[in-house]
């Protein structure tokens, strides 16, 4: 068996399998998502800090008047960021599956 023949036969058995270049291009898909649940994240994450020194710049330092106006804000804020932050972690368990699946 000489170079040439050798050369044919890995052309001939390499196949592309259809289903693992999907797999692929999901993973990066899923990876995109992720990336951007984990920015919606940290934008309300950050938007309620910045709303609770927005309220002690405006000179509002009382915990009576504080509170009542940093609240609504801040619970849209942690659910937001939850809600996200548990959808990319449920993306990531499919990734890891389809990666097992796949061998990738």
């Amino acid at each position: 068996m000489d170079i040439t023949e050798i050369k044919n036969n890995t052309e001939n058995e390499i196949e592309i399998n259809p289903a693992k270049e999907k797999a692929k291009k999901t993973i990066k898909i899923l990876f995109i998502i992720r990336i951007v649940l984990w920015v919606i994240a940290f934008a309300a994450t950050a938007y309620w800090i910045y709303y609770s020194f927005h309220l002690y710049s405006i000179g509002i330092f009382l915990p009576e008047e504080y509170s009542p106006l940093l609240r609504p804000v801040l619970y849209k804020g942690l659910l937001i960021a939850v809600v996200s932050l548990v959808a990319a972690g449920l993306l990531h368990i499919r990734t890891a599956k389809l990666k097992r699946e796949f061998w990738l």
